[in-house]
């Protein structure tokens, strides 16, 4: 199952999740009616006078530019003193994927909300072009005619959040959140036409945790132009995995549940139309840390000559672009 399609049906899984709590709330809130005056306070999303429940809608694209690797070399002569190929040469493409929220405020002024994005960042195929003897994860060749490489990471996020408004503008945020990462380095070493070998690292991420965060709204809630800032930081358990294939077949290390670091800082701008449809742009920063990376991995399989034995989940990476999109709210 592709990327896409275990993006939408974890969706799925949590908006009904997301339903079964909105009724619930609900319920509760209907209860405390019949003991106390409704509150009169102002909800934590309020994009024009409209009080009350409401639906609301986000459905837009993200762009996301991924940070280096600061690997090490992973290509070196066999001596091991010159760099032919490392993890700081791959300079990652700018990467486009969906982003869709959707969210229900409820009559108490609480908001439950799902989450989902993903993207995917590729690297032009890197020609290195004729070598002569190297070594690469302890695998030493006596020189090619061409030697290539490629990479490319999928990010997947899917949260689940309950949103308390603390005043007008300050709104209190608490979640579940998990996040998969795939990241992917393959050397191709063409010794000949029609003989080659293939060098490959495949590390999979499994994060899942809980996250804090607070949204900031630096306009008065009835003005059409809103000015927002979330911040999200949250402690997770990785299950990482890392697979290296070469000739002599996949060989894979299984890293267990390691503990990873995500924190996030968004800044969205949005105008309110009218009544039901509103226009947003923003800047999202995305920290992960305590991750399991390709280009690291062969790094350390080349440095140890030991293919099998390399997985490491002390990497981080950086991401940072720009959101936007439409909301519809009824």
């Amino acid at each position: 199952m592709n990327l896409v399609l275990r993006g939408m049906l974890s969706f799925a899984i949590l908006l009904g999740a997301m339903q079964f709590a909105v009724a619930a709330e609900a319920a509760a809130a209907a209860n405390d009616a019949s003991l106390a005056q409704p509150s009169t306070e102002a909800a934590p999303i309020n994009w024009d006078d409209n009080s009350g429940p409401q639906w609301i809608v986000k459905a837009g694209a993200i762009f996301l530019d991924r940070s280096r690797n600061n690997s090490g070399p992973i290509v070196t002569d066999l001596g091991g003193t010159t760099q032919i190929s490392g993890g700081g040469d791959f300079n990652f493409k700018w990467g486009a994927g969906p982003e869709i929220t959707l969210s229900h405020q409820c009559e108490s002024g609480n908001t439950w909300e799902v989450r989902y994005f993903s993207i995917e960042n590729r690297v032009s195929t890197l020609d290195y072009g004729p070598q002569a003897q190297f070594n690469i994860a302890g695998f030493f060749n006596f020189g090619v005619d061409d030697l290539r490489a490629d990479a490319q990471t999928d990010l997947f996020n899917l949260e689940f959040n309950w949103l308390h408004p603390l005043s007008d503008q300050l709104t209190f945020l608490a979640g579940f959140r998990t996040i998969e990462l795939h990241d992917q380095l393959s050397y191709l070493a063409e010794f000949f036409p029609g003989v080659d070998a293939t060098y490959s690292w495949d590390d999979m991420n499994h994060l899942y945790g809980g996250q804090l965060g607070a949204i900031w709204a630096l306009c008065c809630p009835c003005n059409p132009l809103q000015v927002n800032c979330t911040a999200k930081a949250g402690v997770y358990g990785n299950s990482a995995s890392s697979t290296f294939t070469g000739n002599t077949g996949p060989i894979t290390d299984p890293q267990g549940t390691m503990t990873a670091f995500v924190g996030e800082l968004d800044f969205t701008f949005s105008y309110q139309f009218n009544e039901h449809l509103a226009a947003y742009g923003g800047y999202d920063l995305l920290w992960i840390d305590g991750l399991a990376l390709a280009a690291h991995d062969a790094a350390l399989a080349t440095a140890n000559s030991n293919p099998g034995a390399s997985i490491n989940t002390d990497q981080g990476l950086f991401y940072h672009g720009a959101t936007c999109g439409l909301i519809v709210s009824w």
